[in-house]
Parts: structure tokens; C-alpha cells; sequence
């Protein structure tokens, strides 16, 4: 992903002029800005990359999928990561499926 640094400085100043005349500096305005900017644009960037990765990741096939649910589901005891995994488990199944 490549960052437009003129986006970020734009979107900046958009909040610079919305806060001016509450008697902060110029430099201290535009200093909080560009962090909450940035920071927006690793957020995006972040998600953009773990959607990416989640769908590049290959499908298996429902019967693999039954075969682990069935591991899990004959444990004496389930803890809670447990019960998230078997949760998990049947969405993808359900996914696969359809």
C-alpha cells in the first residue's frame, strides 16, 4: 500500500481550519492532527492487509472441517478458547458449505 502524503497533509489542515480560534497554536493544532491522521491511515492500512490475508487463504473442505469439530466436540471438557474454536469451526463449515 502506498501512502499519499499529500491526502494525509489535506485531511490534516480539514481538521487544523475546524479547530481554529480555540486559542491553541497553529503548531500544537497541526502537530494532534497529523497523529490522528496517521494513526487513521494505519488503522486502514492494518485491516486492509488482514482482509487480504483472510481471503487469500485457500478453502478446505467441509469433511476436513466436520473431522475437527468432531475432535473437539469429543473432549471431556471444553474451556472457553475451546468453545471460540468450535464456534469458529461451524461458521466455516457453514461457509464451506454453502
Amino acid at each position: 500500500m502506498t501512502i499519499d502524503r499529500a491526502k494525509i497533509m489535506t485531511e490534516a489542515w480539514v481538521i487544523v481550519r475546524r479547530f481554529k480560534g480555540n486559542g491553541e497554536p497553529l503548531r500544537s493544532v497541526l502537530s494532534r492532527a497529523l497523529r490522528v491522521v496517521w494513526d487513521n491511515v494505519k488503522v486502514a492500512a492494518r485491516v486492509a492487509s488482514e482482509v487480504a490475508a483472510h481471503f487469500a487463504r485457500p478453502a478446505r473442505a467441509a469433511e476436513t472441517i466436520r473431522r475437527e469439530i468432531y475432535s473437539f466436540e469429543c473432549k471431556d471438557t471444553l474451556r472457553g478458547n475451546d468453545w471460540n474454536m468450535l464456534r469458529e469451526l461451524n461458521d466455516e463449515l457453514r461457509r464451506a458449505a454453502a
